[in-house]
């Protein structure tokens, strides 16, 4: 954003933060920050729903929060924004529909990896030297109030991602009936159980840059005052001997922290510590900017993202050979679905957005046979769901699976009950990327890439494609007859296909 007011509302897990910013020939300026404590994340750990008294305190907070913005003319410059004290209520689908009809608010819950990608932006906008670190390995260990994701990223690829149910509001709350004695005992033992999924793998990079994000962030800055953007692991350490034996009272008198902040400050060094023995590097660096900051700028288009297709490219690719897919096929069934994206622009209408999840979806609709050959459509389907993609929403990436899932010219009724919930127009346009993936797949159906080119000439009752190669495309036209019916249905115009022997 180059220039105007934008805002943004983060929903913690224990608190309410309004951020407002004025932009000026790209610079920005903060106007307003203001911070309400709520803790939705002890309702939703401790009771797994958010309770009604809290749903009406937020909406309180939302309010004021909505006149504040509306002082500063804001319009519909801004974005809510909820994490796991929402995400992970059974009542969530009530309090996001509570605040829409109430205030006509629009809350966005982020996953996990979306938040700790938007983190991931956020740090290298932050960070001068980010590129180099990158360039030997950098993990990114998010560590929020209800769980800790990590990222691990070398070469311009997200070599791993997870997310892992042990935030430390969440193992407090999870622990909150022990006695001060056995509370750390309990909370590494906890944390070295769900560790232990990912110890190995995290370890076999041997990546040695480690940066953390979070609002736990904040609170080890209170207490140690660092000059640089980075920690030592001894200082953590230093710090769980001080506190290990002693009550809440004296850790907030003692480091002078707020209440709720000394309540959380055991079980996170123990997150901390744990997660750090899981690298060999004893400094990690962190972040200084505040989640709604990196929100707003995110939100607003003001982070520089250069180079983030190729990050995506990269990790889908990576993600292929992870599963052992043909390579050539799957780059060549990409490219064709790309140009017949273009060439058929006026026809299907579709965007920018919609091209890439047609791309994905083309390098990835053959990851099901790492599974079985039979039915590898729906394995590549529940394979693509199980994935975490940069930049892609949870919606999108469901998308992208669907699309995968209905590349073969057969469509069951197991497979159509997956989408009913999708709105009709995302149905058509899922429909729209599904026909023209099926189109690309027949331009390869021996994968042998025997088609050199093609070039699609319109007249008023079909579709030409001339194909051009230099050998007899039988299995090619065999299946373009069949897989172009989904197309031919949805436009009403037939695909007919000429062969050119060069």
């Amino acid at each position: 954003m180059k220039n105007g007011l934008f805002a943004v509302i983060n929903i913690g897990t224990s608190a309410f933060r309004l951020e407002i910013g004025s932009f000026l020939d790209g610079k920005y300026r903060q106007i307003e920050y203001l911070v309400k404590s709520l803790s939705l994340g002890k309702d939703t750990f401790s009771n797994g729903f958010i309770s009604s008294a809290s749903i009406h305190e937020a909406y309180d907070i939302l309010k004021k929060f909505q006149e504040k913005m509306n002082e500063y003319k804001i319009g519909k410059k801004f974005e809510v924004i909820a994490t796991s004290g929402v995400r992970e209520a059974k009542n969530r689908d009530f309090f996001l529909d509570f605040m829409d009809k109430k205030l006509g608010m629009k809350i966005r819950v982020l996953t996990p990896y979306e938040e700790l990608y938007i983190r991931y932006i956020g740090i290298k906008n932050e960070f001068e030297r980010f590129n180099i670190l990158e360039k030997g390995g950098v993990t990114l260990v998010n560590v929020s109030s209800g769980n800790v994701s990590i990222a691990v990223v070398k070469n311009k690829t997200i070599l791993y991602a997870d997310s892992l149910h042990f935030g430390s509001l969440r193992l407090n709350e999870i622990f909150k009936e022990l006695d001060e004695k056995n509370k750390v005992y309990a909370y590494n033992r906890y944390i070295e159980g769900m560790i232990s999924g990912v110890e190995y793998v995290i370890s076999s990079f041997k990546i040695k840059n480690v940066v953390f994000s979070g609002s736990s962030i904040n609170i080890l800055r209170e207490i140690f005052s660092p000059s640089n953007n980075y920690l030592a692991q001894k200082d953590i350490e230093f710090l769980f001997n001080e506190i290990k034996k002693e009550s809440i009272d004296f850790i907030r008198d003692r480091f002078a922290i707020r209440h709720n902040e000394a309540e959380v400050l055991k079980p996170m060094v123990c997150v901390y510590l744990n997660v750090l023995r899981l690298f060999e590097n004893d400094l990690f660096y962190f972040s200084k900017t505040t989640f709604p900051r990196k929100l707003l700028m995110y939100y607003s288009k003001s982070y520089k993202q250069k180079n983030l297709k190729e990050y995506l490219e990269k990790t889908v690719l990576n993600i292929g050979e992870k599963y052992n897919f043909d390579k050539r096929h799957a780059l060549y069934v990409r490219d064709s679905a790309l140009n017949l994206f273009d060439m058929l622009q006026n026809h299907h209408l579709l965007d920018k957005k919609h091209k890439q999840l047609l791309e994905i979806a083309a390098l990835l609709h053959d990851v099901g046979y790492f599974v079985n050959e039979e039915n590898h459509e729906e394995h590549s389907y529940y394979i693509i769901n199980s994935l975490h993609l940069p930049q892609i929403e949870e919606k999108d990436s469901r998308i992208i699976a669907l699309i995968a899932l209905l590349h073969k010219e057969k469509e069951r009724d197991v497979y159509l009950r997956l989408y009913n919930y999708l709105s009709q127009e995302d149905i058509f346009m899922l429909k729209k990327l599904v026909s023209l993936l099926r189109i690309a797949d027949a331009l390869d159906a021996s994968h042998k890439q025997l088609i050199k080119g093609f070039s699609v000439k319109f007249d008023k009752n079909s579709i030409k494609i001339k194909l051009s190669s230099n050998n007899f495309i039988f299995f090619e036209l065999v299946s373009l007859k069949k897989k172009a019916r989904l197309f031919e249905e949805l436009f009403g115009i037939k695909i007919e296909a000429e062969q050119e022997i060069e």
